[in-house]
């Protein structure tokens, strides 16, 4: 509502999405740009308390999805680096149960 908008990206109400940098309601993990609770940073496109746009990534209302790095609601993977809720259990252990 009152979020200032880039050259060709419109802005959300509380996550806006850049190109290397989602943000999500929890913690995100981006390639190399880390998203924030409420304000995430972009390249070239500083974030507001409220709803930024960046150059070209359209933002959505509570998780956008960058790019190359997709953000989750609780625990989203990166791409060295996934976040599982619990721990998963290996093949072996599987075996060794039985």
């Amino acid at each position: 509502e009152e979020a200032p908008a880039a050259e060709e990206a419109p802005a959300a109400e509380e996550a806006p999405a850049a190109e290397e940098a989602p943000a999500a309601e929890e913690a995100p993990a981006a390639e190399e740009a880390p998203a924030a609770e409420e304000a995430p940073a972009a390249e070239e496109a500083p974030a507001a308390e409220e709803a930024p746009a960046a150059e070209e990534a359209p933002a959505a209302e509570e998780a956008p999805a960058a790019e190359e790095a997709p953000a989750a609601e609780e625990a989203p993977a990166a791409e060295e680096a996934p976040a599982a809720e619990e721990a998963p259990a290996a093949e072996e252990e599987n075996k060794e149960g039985e």
